[in-house]
């Protein structure tokens, strides 16, 4: 009675959740494979474009930035470059002014083989400050404009209260 009761919730898994499972799969398929960024042909024509843009010299950004823009997947544009040779930190760069967001940016460098150390450190890099270069244009504390530190209501110049509204 005892190994029936023990056998009882496996044969209850195999005949409820199992073909659900593989129904689910079906019917949702698996995005890595389903999913193309392009047809074969336009993908080699957009690999071709960026590694002979970037063999002739051209900055590594404008490439990147420029292939992003006329509408060509930005992780195809990505993979393309680097797979080319292209810097690591011109092409994130690149992606990120022509509109990517940070985080598809990474998954793209990682999925064309960049190593993520590299990645974090370029994409780190881009959210520091950016000192300036024109000596003597350093903004200091008088620069600042004061800010009004009162509370509401007891300086004159009929500041209103956010809870008013």
């Amino acid at each position: 009675m005892v190994a029936r009761i023990k056998i009882f919730p496996i044969i209850l898994f195999f005949i409820v959740f199992l073909p659900f499972n593989l129904i689910a799969e079906k019917i949702l398929g698996d995005n890595e494979t389903d999913r193309e960024p392009c047809d074969r042909a336009v993908c080699e024509d957009v690999c071709e474009l960026v590694k002979n843009d970037l063999e002739r010299g051209v900055d590594t950004k404008t490439v990147i930035k420029t292939n992003i823009l006329l509408g060509n997947d930005a992780c195809l544009v990505i993979m393309c470059a680097l797979d080319s040779g292209a810097e690591l930190k011109p092409v994130i760069i690149g992606a990120i002014e022509a509109g990517c967001m940070p985080d598809v940016v990474s998954r793209c460098c990682l999925n064309a083989g960049a190593q993520p150390l590299l990645v974090a450190q370029s994409l780190q890099s881009l959210a520091e400050p950016v000192t300036p270069d024109v000596p003597g244009d350093d903004i200091g504390p008088e620069d600042v404009l004061p800010v009004d530190t009162e509370q509401p209501g007891t300086s004159p110049g009929g500041m209103i209260s956010p809870s008013s509204f």
